[in-house]
């Protein structure tokens, strides 16, 4: 009694004997949640826009992105989320475009996404040399390979910025290298709804941005 309607639903699923929710459906609801709070609106409005304004619209970029590169198929989606083949081609296109740029927050968002549903370690984000690797992966779009992480590339990045520390410490210098440009820290002082500096009542982005 009390409870969500969903969470009935539930709560009564899991009283059936041999009852288990795939991992796909588990991973599509984190990745909502993850996506409606990092854009500051909520699951349903995710799942069903109430209008046309640009955290919505740029909310379902985001998602279908983050579901074709981990396997859904166009149709998928669209059936998912109410729209056809083609708006959810274009959206993810408008996406994908929208991460060529370096300091985009889109990427700062797809990688919290990847972390906070367990794709990518935290060991990853939270270095320079990891930090390096993902622009890497950006910069050449093999977005696959956010789920099939070349550990040996990681390593050879990390042996690269430990003799840079080290090379600057015998010569008494500073590295031009800092901590705070790692992924988690962007993630962590530059939040994606404020990087927008959006409106409630605008759905255009501020032009400093």
């Amino acid at each position: 009694m009390g409870l969500p309607k969903e969470v009935q639903a539930f709560a009564t699923c899991k009283m059936i004997e041999g009852f288990q929710i795939s991992n796909k459906t588990m991973r599509h609801d984190a990745a909502k949640h993850a996506v409606a709070v990092m854009y500051g609106i909520t699951v349903e409005e995710l799942v069903n826009p109430p209008d046309r304004r640009m955290m919505y619209i740029e909310a379902r970029g985001m998602i279908f992105f983050y579901l074709r590169i981990t396997g859904w198929r166009c149709l998928e989606i669209a059936r998912a989320y109410g729209r056809d083949h083609s708006s959810v081609i274009h959206n993810t296109k408008k996406f994908r475009r929208q991460m060529s740029f370096s300091k985009s927050p889109e990427r700062i968002g797809l990688i919290k996404l990847l972390n906070e549903c367990g794709h990518i370690p935290s060991l990853i984000v939270n270095t320079i040399p990891g930090t390096e690797y993902l622009d890497e992966i950006f910069d050449k779009e093999d977005y696959e390979q956010f789920f099939n992480l070349n550990l040996k590339r990681y390593d050879e990045l990390l042996k690269q910025h430990n003799r840079r520390k080290l090379i600057a410490k015998l010569k008494q210098e500073k590295t031009t290298e800092d901590i705070n440009s790692t992924y988690f820290s962007r993630i962590r002082s530059l939040p994606l709804d404020t990087m927008y500096h959006r409106s409630y009542k605008t759905h255009k982005r501020n032009a400093n941005t």
